[in-house]
């Protein structure tokens, strides 16, 4: 789907079903595509390790649930800045 949609930014869960969103995280980093494109990880898991292992996997920027929505587009905006 991200082929065909070509997304600015990606938003994942880490606890997805298969692949989960850290693997997805390396995945979208390993393809040249994507390289490039933001990616914010929005999870409930509010462990150090779990954010060190995320941004290890190439995320850009690591929010927790809950969130006010106006925070995650406020670091979207930010995030689409960067990169434009």
């Amino acid at each position: 789907m991200a082929y065909s949609e070509k997304p600015d930014v990606f938003v994942l869960d880490l606890m997805m079903p298969e692949p989960d969103g850290f693997q997805l995280c390396r995945l979208l980093r390993a393809d040249p595509n994507f390289q490039r494109t933001p990616i914010i990880i929005v999870t409930a898991l509010t462990d150090l390790d779990s954010k060190l292992v995320a941004m290890g996997a190439g995320a850009d920027d690591y929010l927790t649930k809950p969130f006010h929505i106006e925070e995650l587009k406020s670091r979207i905006n930010a995030l689409l800045e960067r990169v434009n």
